[in-house]
């Protein structure tokens, strides 16, 4: 009898998983290093938290972890860094989803499509059953006799009780909150609330990361192709034909330089790059459909047809590189028009994700190994992810502004100045009226210190820059600078 029949999966409303004593220590301490260290800014309080989590989901799985789970720890904990690198909350957040999602996958296995799927989205699954057996742990992990068992659930839920409803008088009444402050000395009854509420949060983490791995996902077993050769082929020799047609046709616009754009009637640079998107996203989202939907039906038995079926599965996925790389030169020449922003990078880095997509899909149809697609799709993915967060997006978005503003003196200020302390040290480049207004905002978010479970390389470096930058009064900048048009 395999795992997987000892252990089926439990139908909503069953008994939680069981959580081992260890993860069940392990998820405690999670809650208790949540309720210290989060709730402020992003930084080392936070990666902590997320290493404790880590901790219990890994002691929580009983059997080793093969090499991609170990590829999926690894990355999680490199995108959970972020939160020390990096200010930007735009680009720490989803990292820090991200780290969750393989961090569930890497305890929870899978290696087709649905599996992988059903191994991201297991620690969502359990955010409800993971605490549950985590608080079952931790009752049994009590010395005490079946007698005093009501006594102390009591007493539990009565501390509890008083915690929360005792916090909320105490906030709410002067006077009640001086009586409790003399009964209670040095007690910061104002932040209890919000301390549980992180506490119990990091607890939810921590229990459903630690009951992720009790239950192992199988791969399901692929659907029988149906499509014949003669079907795929076809339709597959069609849509390269359109392809082709496409490129061959737009070959001029589709790496047209300033000059072409200038020079084209009605044709803006918003619309060269906005047209240049949506070609993108069209084509790749097609090509991926199309050969998912190819490695899945169809029907190649002999060598000669899979030969072919890996051709034109080359051919199409070669020419989306081709839009996909036009598509890249177009939002460059935007960019150069009218600046950097963080949706234009993000749309940059989207580029760079379905290229890569297309690259895996490419090499796995020539190498025939179409088994590896789904993992290898998840570590493109997590490697995007997280070059994005290595890349310091606010300060090259900043850079790059800066760079323009030295080439022909245009820079939309109001923009550049609400950026994170990462884009710091490149604002301080700037001329001195210009860079007095750009950093007034990082100027007064940092005006506070951060104590250890706050601290940031981001925010340290942003304070380095204003100390060395002249402390004087905020003028305006340059009228040049200042109406500086968006498109």
């Amino acid at each position: 009898m395999s795992d997987l029949d000892r252990h089926p999966e439990r139908p909503p409303g069953a008994q939680p998983p069981h959580a081992p004593r260890a993860a069940v220590l392990a998820a405690l301490a999670a809650g208790l290093v949540g309720a210290a260290t989060l709730g402020g800014r992003v930084g080392a309080g936070v990666v902590a938290c997320a290493a404790v989590a880590g901790l219990a989901g890994r002691l929580g799985r009983a059997d080793p972890l093969d090499r991609w789970s170990r590829a999926w720890v690894g990355l999680a904990a490199l995108l959970a860094a972020g939160a020390m690198l990096r200010d930007a909350l735009w680009v720490v957040l989803p990292a820090l989803c991200a780290a969750t999602l393989l961090m569930s996958l890497a305890l929870a296995g899978g290696a087709g499509w649905a599996a992988v799927g059903r191994g991201l989205g297991r620690v969502l699954a359990r955010a409800g059953s993971g605490p549950v057996a985590v608080a079952a742990g931790a009752w049994r992990l009590l010395p005490v006799g079946a007698g005093a068992a009501p006594a102390l659930r009591g007493a539990a839920l009565a501390a509890a009780l008083l915690a929360v409803f005792g916090a909320l008088f105490a906030s709410g009444d002067a006077a009640f909150e001086r009586i409790v402050a003399a009964a209670i000395p040095d007690a910061d009854l104002g932040a209890l609330p919000e301390r549980a509420l992180w506490g119990l949060l990091a607890l939810a983490l921590a229990g459903a990361l630690a009951t992720v791995g009790r239950t192992r996902e199988a791969s399901a077993p692929g659907a029988a192709r149906r499509l014949a050769p003669v079907e795929w082929g076809i339709a597959l020799v069609a849509l390269n034909l359109l392809f082709a047609a496409f490129v061959a046709v737009q070959a001029g616009v589709l790496f047209g330089k300033r000059d072409h754009v200038l020079e084209t009637a009605g044709l803006t640079y918003a619309e060269y790059a906005r047209e240049g998107f949506a070609q993108l996203a069209v084509a790749a989202a097609l090509t991926l459909a199309v050969a998912a939907g190819a490695l899945r039906w169809a029907r190649a038995e002999g060598r000669r047809e899979r030969i072919v079926l890996r051709a034109l599965l080359a051919v199409l996925c070669g020419l989306t590189l081709v839009v996909v790389a036009s598509a890249a030169h177009r939002l460059d020449l935007y960019q150069d028009a009218f600046g950097a922003t963080r949706l234009r990078l993000a749309a940059a880095a989207t580029i760079v994700w379905l290229g890569a997509l297309l690259a895996l899909v490419l090499a796995t149809a020539a190498a025939g190994r179409y088994a590896v697609l789904p993992r290898a799709c998840v570590l493109a993915t997590a490697l995007v992810m997280l070059g994005v967060v290595l890349i310091d997006p606010d300060r090259r978005i900043a850079e790059r502004n800066v760079d323009r503003y030295a080439r022909d003196a245009r820079i939309d200020l109001d923009y550049v100045r609400g950026l994170s302390a990462d884009a710091a040290p490149a604002l301080a480049e700037l001329p001195p009226p210009e860079r007095r207004y750009a950093l007034t905002e990082i100027r007064l978010r940092l005006s506070e210190g951060d104590g250890w479970a706050e601290w940031n390389l981001a925010r340290a470096r942003a304070r380095d820059v204003l100390r060395e930058a002249t402390p004087v009064a905020v003028r305006e900048a340059t009228p040049v600078a200042r109406r500086e048009a968006r498109p």
